[in-house]
Order: C-alpha cells, then sequence, then structure tokens
C-alpha cells in the first residue's frame, strides 16, 4: 500500500466515526456534513482527474445512503458496509501508481514543519510514517466497519432474537436488553477487537483466549437463556475471527 492510500484511507474511515452509535437512519444533515469533512480529507493530494472522481463519488455514495435510509428509512448496515468497500476499491484504483495524484508539495513541508516541533510527530517518522497509518487503518476497521459486517451476517443468518433486535433500536427497555446495556456492549466489542489487533500484532495469540473467558464470566450468568448465549457466542467468534484476520493482514504489511 501506498502512504497517499493509507492517508486518503484513514481520513474517509475516520470521518465514517459519525457513524458510531448512530442507529437511526441517516438525515441530511448529516450526509452533507460527512461529504464535507470528507472532502476536506483531499485537501492533502494534487488536484487531478482522480482527484474529481474521488471528490464526486464521496458525496454520491453519502447522498446515496441519505437515499435509501432517510427517504425509504430504516438504518442499512450492509449499504454501510458496502460503501466502504466501494470507496476503497476506487481508492485503490485511483492511488494505482499510473493514476496516483500523489500528495502536494505543501503537504511535505506542513508535516516536516510540524515534526520539527513534536517529539510524537519525530518518533511517528522515525517507526516509519507508513506502518504507523497501516495500524491506524485497522484500527478503524475494527472500530466501526466490522461491526456493520457482523450485523449483516446475523441478519442474513436471521441470528437475532426478536427482543435483541427490537433493543438494537433504543425504542423499548421492556425485557431483553436496555440501550444502556446495548451500548456497553458495543463498547466492550470495539475494545475487544482493538486488544486483539494488538496481541496479534505482538505474537501473543494466547492472551486473546484470555479475553474471550472475560467476557464469558461477565455474561455467565446470561448465558443460562440459550437463545441468548447463541447469540453472545457466534459474535464474539465474529468478531473475534474478524479481528484476527485484520490483526494478521496489518501484520504482513508492517514486515
Amino acid at each position: 500500500m501506498n502512504i497517499e492510500f493509507l492517508v486518503t484511507g484513514n481520513l474517509i474511515m475516520a470521518t465514517r466515526l459519525l457513524f458510531l452509535g448512530r442507529d437511526r437512519p441517516l438525515s441530511l444533515t448529516t450526509a452533507l456534513w460527512l461529504s464535507a469533512i470528507q472532502l476536506l480529507a483531499l485537501v492533502p493530494l494534487n488536484v487531478t482527474a482522480a482527484w474529481y472522481l474521488l471528490a464526486g463519488l464521496l458525496p454520491a455514495v453519502n447522498l446515496g445512503l441519505y437515499a435509501r435510509e432517510g427517504l425509504l428509512g430504516g438504518k442499512s448496515d450492509g449499504l454501510r458496509f458496502l460503501s466502504l468497500l466501494l470507496l476503497l476499491i476506487v481508492t485503490s484504483v485511483i492511488f494505482a501508481q499510473q493514476f496516483n495524484p500523489g500528495l502536494r508539495s505543501e503537504t511535505h513541508e506542513v508535516v516536516q514543519l510540524l515534526a520539527e516541533h513534536s517529539l510524537l510527530l519525530a518518533w511517528v517518522g522515525q517507526f516509519g510514517a507508513s506502518k504507523v497509518l497501516l495500524i491506524s487503518f485497522g484500527l478503524l476497521l475494527l472500530v466501526l466497519e466490522v461491526n456493520f459486517l457482523i450485523r449483516v451476517i446475523f441478519s442474513l443468518s436471521g441470528m437475532v432474537p426478536d427482543d435483541i433486535a427490537v433493543k438494537a433500536g433504543g425504542e423499548n427497555a421492556d425485557g431483553g436488553f436496555t440501550v444502556r446495556e446495548y451500548n456497553a456492549g458495543r463498547i466492550i466489542g470495539i475494545l475487544e477487537r482493538m486488544l486483539i489487533l494488538f496481541f496479534v500484532l505482538v505474537d501473543q495469540f494466547t492472551a486473546i483466549a484470555f479475553i474471550i473467558a472475560a467476557k464469558g464470566i461477565a455474561r455467565f450468568k446470561e448465558l443460562d437463556q440459550r437463545e441468548f448465549a447463541e447469540y453472545v457466542l457466534i459474535g464474539t467468534l465474529l468478531s473475534t475471527t474478524l479481528a484476527i484476520v485484520v490483526g494478521v493482514v496489518v501484520k504482513m504489511g508492517l514486515r
């Protein structure tokens, strides 16, 4: 992966963190704000035909999501995940050697100036900017995007119990999950995947077993309910597997 792709991919995924915790359909205001912020993420690049293509694609994807969710109603995890895949695939083509717009000379100058006045940026330069960007790329995938994929798999397989599905929308707190429990579970899942990525990068696969065991102990009493136990087990295994896959891919890229 070249550094231009990593910079742009990280910035695009960072802006998509606006989706985090947003279980309602996408509003027009959010879609426009998201588009505006993502267009700002293209400022470090040279303005070429490829730049214009990406600049047109970003708002088109966000407005397409709004048309599906805001106008037709209902949040679509599948489309949110597919929109990222589309953006990353097109971006990977745009930043291929023959189309790569490259970074502005001003971008290099600003980064160099900041590195001279920041120990943290200086360390990043010594460690390798591409390595830091690749690790952050993996982290951003695990914080939000992987969660969309997990929900899509649950939805397609019909494995979400009815009462849990209601609570996921935050509409009702009578039985099943309360909104607080649902949000806590989401944060636990994010932290779990981040830790797994770290352990994969440092070759501590045994520690992953302790994470899964600790989660099982915390949910021990609730696992008496078979339907809920299956839901938690499948979700944990999916989350762990995807985190390990992302970690292995990132680790291969760091070599």
